[in-house]
């Protein structure tokens, strides 16, 4: 599941007239059909590379909006 509790705080946040964006990493991705296996590694590699992205881009946003 992709941002497990991200449906329920958005349909609140928008209940109570707030303006919501939401922002998703996809760590690892599951394939039934594979055999190899997402090591701890790959996925921390992974929100690393996106970490730096993702604070460049809120940045940037925050800036915007600011």
């Amino acid at each position: 599941c992709i941002g497990m509790s991200t449906v329920p705080e958005v349909i609140m946040a928008k209940y109570l007239g707030m303006n919501c964006l939401g922002i998703s990493v996809v760590s690892n991705v599951f394939n039934e059909n594979s055999i190899k296996e997402t090591s701890f590694e790959a996925v921390i590699e992974t929100v690393e590379i996106a970490n730096k992205k993702l604070s460049l881009l809120l940045s940037s946003l925050i800036n915007e909006f600011a």
